[in-house]
């Protein structure tokens, strides 16, 4: 927060109160609401970035074509994004152990399920043509 503008950082509330740190230039103690809500924001964008783009590559891969997914590729694919989450979930997000865990778990089975139902339709492709 110290590299934001302080009528951006600080909350309407605690410029009342604080008035003479807040001209001094200080760093407010609490998160003003338009701070709050923007990091929320970013944070739910890039959480949404990592379903959407293992999705993106299954649906690219799974159309009919020459090109298919070995097993390989899928394990690398699921690994690679389970471990970038679970990176910037301990780094990025401040959330105990217990919930980073959990928070993984949860994100590399939906990622799983996503892609058995892209070989699902990779099975189906493959059997019409």
């Amino acid at each position: 927060m110290k590299y934001l503008p302080k009528q951006l950082s600080w909350s309407k509330e605690e410029r009342r109160r604080r008035q003479k740190e807040y001209a001094l230039g200080k760093q407010p103690k609490e998160v003003s609401n338009f701070v709050d809500r923007s990091i929320r924001f970013i944070i739910a964008s890039i959480s949404s970035l990592f379903i959407i783009v293992p999705t993106l590559v299954g649906a690219v891969v799974t159309e009919p074509s020459e090109v298919r997914m070995s097993q390989g590729t899928v394990f690398f694919t699921w690994t690679s994004f389970t471990l970038l989450f679970s990176l910037v979930l301990s780094v990025a997000v401040k959330a105990s152990n217990t919930e980073t865990v959990v928070s993984t778990l949860t994100y590399a089975t939906v990622l799983l399920a996503l892609i058995a139902i892209f070989a699902q339709l990779d099975a189906v492709a493959a059997s019409t043509h």
